[in-house]
């Protein structure tokens, strides 16, 4: 017997069987009754001898004589023929052999197993949440956003904090950076005071600084458009700067208890395993929004998402997922296929990112300072720190020396090159060294070598400087 077939048989339609045939049984049950009864109507009326009863004295014709015979050779054929039938009668033997042959063909060609089976999608989608509710009540990662407050839900504000931090962005990472950001700025009225230059300069390290730009707006129209609370109807949600379909969903089901699923990565791997969807992402959304509506929670909306998105993170992982000790297992379409491993399938990247040229400057001072100054408003890390360097161009042959720099008279030292990858293209910097005093810069600001490497340095000038500062302190 196939697994498949099995698993139906066991798990899925068994009541359903035993009802039809315990039915089927009853009514064979009932013919055989009846049977009996007229074996025994059959027996007595062996025993009594047929007398041709005389003619009435009123009615001696002989029309009237059959008249009156007549039922009673009926009544003995019918008993008769009884007789020779079957205990059990053939159409309901027949209504169970066919029953069941039906239903074990339409089992064995299409596989009805959890999760195809829809008259079974509630009680499997159930079963799953019960049992990732429990797991999760046991297993959930310690995570600061996670604090409940005495409703026992999070912090809406944690919660919104958090979810800018994550996009791009490792859980380990964000941890210790989310605490001291707390610390800084411990509700929204806090945050929405604060500068632009301020929160870049905190989010050095982090990468992506468009999400503070964009946590610094939403938390200032939050202050004044939504009197300091995180909004949780989704179109107000939606509307804020760096908030799109997953982080709307998120703030609303962690923080509010709303009944929702955000299909984060590993929200859309689980999906994609359980159900077997062995077509790459951008290709199923549809359909994993729609799975996603079975598992919604009306109570307990905000345990049941972190349950799935720490399931995705230590169970069902990218790679090499822990099948062996995964609790829906059973319910898994991938794992049964022995897709676990494919699954989600991932679009094979063709384009190469194009490359932008740079020369960069590290100047030094006779009190082991290095110059920065502010970049732009506008562009790559726009108004963040940096060292001197020349315009990022498309080709090398483009590159034109900065005009402070171009003051300088005294040669540079050439100490190396830098290769840094953004999200859209690599950066490729020629780095200079030169020693100078202080005097003869009058723009920019100095700062201490010992500490260049904790300043509000973006990574990638952080790395430059390293380079340029080799055998030179």
């Amino acid at each position: 017997m196939p697994r498949e077939l099995g698993v139906v048989l066991v798990e899925v339609r068994h009541d359903a069987l035993r009802a039809v045939r315990g039915a089927v049984v009853r009514m064979a049950r009932r013919e055989r009754q009846q049977a009996q009864q007229h074996q025994e109507q059959l027996r007595a009326i062996k025993t009594v001898p047929i007398i041709e009863a005389p003619p009435d004295p009123e009615t001696r014709d002989r029309d009237g004589a059959r008249r009156r015979a007549l039922p009673q050779r009926r009544a003995l054929q019918r008993v008769e023929l009884d007789e020779r039938a079957p205990l059990v009668s053939p159409i309901f033997l027949g209504t169970y052999v066919l029953f069941d042959s039906l239903f074990v063909y339409f089992i064995v060609i299409y596989k009805c197993i959890p999760p195809n089976c829809e008259s079974n999608k509630i009680r499997m989608e159930k079963q799953i949440i019960s049992k990732l509710l429990r797991w999760y009540a046991k297993s959930k990662r310690d995570l600061p956003w996670r604090l409940l407050q005495e409703n026992n839900l999070p912090n809406p504000y944690y919660v919104f904090v958090s979810e800018y931090m994550l996009q791009q962005t490792t859980v380990p990472t964000v941890k210790t950076r989310f605490e001291e950001f707390i610390k800084k700025w411990p509700t929204l009225k806090d945050l929405a005071k604060t500068t632009e230059p301020n929160i870049l300069k905190f989010w050095s390290g982090l990468g992506y600084y468009s999400r503070a730009r964009n946590l610094l707006k939403a938390a200032k129209i939050i202050n004044k458009k939504f009197n300091s609370k995180i909004p949780k109807e989704y179109h107000e949600l939606i509307s804020l700067p760096g908030i799109g379909d997953y982080t709307a969903k998120a703030i609303m089901g962690i923080g509010y208890n709303e009944s929702v699923m955000p299909l984060d990565a590993n929200i859309e791997r689980i999906f994609a395993r359980l159900y077997a969807l062995n077509q790459p992402l951008v290709k199923i959304k549809k359909q994993l929004q729609e799975k996603s509506q079975y598992f919604r929670s009306k109570k307990q909306s905000s345990n049941l998402i972190q349950s799935f998105m720490d399931y995705g993170s230590l169970i069902c992982t990218p790679r090499n997922p822990n099948c062996s000790i995964c609790l829906i297992q059973k319910y898994c379409m991938g794992h049964e296929k022995n897709l676990q491993n494919q699954i989600p399938v991932k679009l094979k990247k063709l384009k190469i990112k194009p490359t932008k040229y740079t020369r960069a400057y590290v100047l030094m001072n006779e009190k082991k300072e290095i110059l920065v100054r502010t970049r732009s408003s506008k562009g790559m890390l726009a108004s963040m720190l940096e060292v001197p360097n020349d315009d990022w161009v498309d080709k090398k042959n483009m590159l034109q020396k900065n005009e402070s720099i171009e003051k300088i008279n005294k040669p540079f030292l050439k100490k190396g090159s830098l290769s840094y990858s953004f999200s859209h293209f690599d950066l490729d910097a020629e780095i200079f060294f030169i020693s100078i005093n202080k005097n003869n810069i009058s723009k920019g600001k100095w700062l201490k070598i010992s500490s260049y490497d904790k300043s509000q340095l973006p990574t990638v000038m952080k790395k430059i400087v390293k380079v340029a500062l080799v055998n030179q302190q």
